[in-house]
């Protein structure tokens, strides 16, 4: 009998997300093997190995591309080396799994999407929240037809860990390495849920607001300039003619990562919180409609059992030879409309998508 296929992964970025998110993921992944990690902090990346049994780690991601044996590459770093480095495993023959947002502007991701097409690698983007057995259940109503034509999608995603002005500034509240704010750090997954649920963009109208535009430095050193914005709100026209509403902060009191959503039919509504994931709330026919009800009804256990991660399923994707979890496509969709979000934020005005 031969052995189970496996898949040899570099990890690229050691940070939190990438500890605590990615790398545990493949340890429940019987067919991933991490056999390389590289990150510019020398001791992020040393906990890492030891904590995960990585025999190779580098500094310079380049470095590991030339020298490893690698099918693919997981690239877990600030948002304005996403492309580069994917360009980069794309051109050494290596599938790529991203963070999002996938770029910092809709040009780089085009190039980006063409060159991973060209290829024919396999390509992931770890919006996350697609694999919420709630979220997946919300997806096969709508595609059911069980709530009639889409008329509305009204979403937030909230989370408060910038209430205190004495939070330092990181790196995502610095526009060269972030590009936005809080817009592509949360609101890039309600963009993507709302794409995967509802459809297509057509256009978008956009606000954006920045509160405090100084924090202190990570090293004390000073404060920093806060060039990013802190919240974001969109109105959205669906291709199919559907309204949305999408609101996203890091200035929500209390809320640690709040993200719900409600969607209105011509036949029923739907309503999706992420912090009650095995559950929606749910109403179709003339007897809750007149009654004003809405009732709760668990997610099938199928959904509940078979639940997973971007990263394991990227694992079994490249197995199998074919994308189940969003792809550079995705991604790059998503930032055609946070460009024309920022766009219009600035203009003050709706704006088409795509911009052009």
């Amino acid at each position: 009998m031969g052995t189970s296929p496996v898949v040899r992964l570099g990890m690229i970025g050691t940070g939190g997300m990438g500890t605590d998110g990615h790398l545990t993921a493949y340890t429940k992944s019987p067919r991933a093997v991490v056999v390389a990690a590289c990150d510019v902090d020398a001791e992020n990346l040393a906990k890492a190995a030891e904590r995960f049994s990585i025999p190779a780690t580098y500094t310079n991601y380049r470095e590991m591309l030339e020298r490893e044996v690698l099918d693919a590459v997981d690239v877990v770093t600030p948002n304005n080396s996403h492309v580069a480095i994917s360009l980069d495993a794309l051109a050494h023959r290596i599938h790529v799994l991203c963070e999002k947002p996938l770029g910092l502007d809709r040009h780089e991701t085009r190039e980006l999407l063409t060159v991973s097409q060209r290829s024919g690698l396999l390509t992931a983007v770890n919006f996350s929240y697609r694999n919420v057995p709630a979220a997946r259940f919300i997806k096969e109503i709508i595609q059911s037809g069980e709530i009639g034509e889409i008329y509305h999608l009204v979403a937030t995603y909230n989370q408060g860990w910038l209430v205190d002005s004495a939070s330092p500034r990181v790196w995502r509240l610095n526009r060269e390495m972030a590009g936005t704010g809080v817009l592509g750090d949360l609101g890039s997954h309600l963009i993507d849920l709302a794409r995967w649920w509802v459809g297509e963009f057509r256009a978008v109208l956009g606000h954006l607001t920045t509160f405090v535009h100084e924090r202190p430095l990570p090293d004390g050193s000073g404060l920093g300039r806060v060039d990013v914005d802190d919240a974001a709100s969109i109105t959205v026209e669906f291709e199919n003619g559907a309204i949305g509403s999408l609101f996203t902060t890091r200035y929500a009191f209390a809320r640690s990562n709040t993200q719900r959503a409600e969607i209105y039919g011509t036949r029923g509504g739907l309503v999706y919180d992420n912090e009650r994931p095995n559950e929606i709330l749910f109403a179709t026919g003339s007897l809750m409609a007149k009654n004003h009800q809405y009732c709760v009804m668990p997610v099938p256990a199928r959904l509940i059992s078979t639940r997973t991660t971007t990263m394991q399923q990227f694992v079994e994707d490249i197995i199998r030879g074919a994308a189940t979890t969003a792809t550079f496509a995705d991604g790059a969709a998503c930032q055609e409309i946070l460009d024309a979000v920022v766009e219009s934020a600035r203009i003050g005005g709706r704006v088409n998508v795509p911009m052009d």
